[in-house]
């Protein structure tokens, strides 16, 4: 992919919307067609290289939380059962489902492995 330093991060940044200093030029296009803001922020996720989560909560615990931030409160159909539903399917397809009730912890109190918080971000 590149050195250190070779701009990868910048590029993502970029890609991702979250880049507002420095000069962007050109446009970017999503399957041949203009990337429109609000539509890609909805259909994508990011997860930055370091991620932070609160060493208190369940694994369960932090994907609900993720979720609430995430879905429109607006919408009809997002209740706390749909919520539930979702975060049980995510927890499976991540393959964290075994160990939702464990909490996060952190680097000097021990917790998830590095591998398994990459997937928590991605949840």
């Amino acid at each position: 992919m590149g050195s250190s330093g070779a701009g990868k991060t910048t590029l993502m940044d970029v890609l991702s919307l979250r880049k507002s200093g420095g000069e962007i030029t050109g446009e970017v296009r999503v399957n041949g067609h203009l990337q429109e803001p609000n539509s890609f922020r909805r259909c994508t996720g990011y997860v930055e290289q370091f991620d932070t989560q609160s060493p208190q909560l369940t694994i369960r615990e932090t994907v609900r939380f993720s979720a609430k931030l995430r879905l429109d409160e607006n919408d009809p159909t997002v209740t706390d059962e749909s919520i539930d539903r979702f975060v049980t399917q995510n927890l499976k397809l991540l393959e964290l489902d075994l160990i939702e009730d464990f909490q996060v912890g952190s680097d000097i109190e021990g917790g998830l492995s590095f591998e398994q918080r990459k997937r928590l971000s991605i949840a």
